[in-house]
């Protein structure tokens, strides 16, 4: 029920007056050190779809289903086109095609022009092990 609360919360609250570039309204989402599961992503997206969010951070989060942590990243990068930063740290990605996923979002995205990707890739990479040294990635968008 908390998740649920949590969701109508963000739908409620997160509702932006139509007013200039001048006066917007910044809209940050951070979500730490919880488990997420399918059903709880599920009851997300649908809050923070379309909210002209600017920031979003996953940070050492649990998910249940990593593919599905990713969707739901995505799917949110892909409903705010107005995002500009976007972090996924210490939580996994499992596999390069996860990876992928992320940074493809991130590179078509019209307006993210930072990123950190920190302590992720767990799991085989094709060439071996990845190690700790090879799982950070932050990158500013030249402009």
């Amino acid at each position: 029920p908390h998740w649920r609360e949590f969701a109508n919360a963000i739908q409620l609250g997160l509702c932006r007056r139509p007013d200039s570039q001048r006066h917007r309204i910044l809209i940050t989402i951070s979500i730490y050190n919880v488990q997420l599961t399918s059903s709880v992503m599920d009851l997300l997206s649908p809050a923070l779809n379309g909210k002209e969010i600017d920031m979003l951070t996953l940070d050492n989060n649990d998910f249940v289903s990593v593919s599905d942590g990713i969707k739901f990243a995505v799917n949110v990068m892909e409903s705010n086109p107005n995002m500009k930063e976007f972090y996924w740290n210490n939580n996994q990605l499992e596999s390069m095609e996860n990876a992928h996923s992320v940074l493809d979002a991130v590179i078509s995205h019209p307006s993210i022009d930072r990123i950190c990707l920190e302590n992720c890739l767990l799991g085989e990479d094709i060439n071996g092990p990845l190690t700790h040294t090879q799982t950070k990635a932050c990158a500013k968008r030249p402009g």
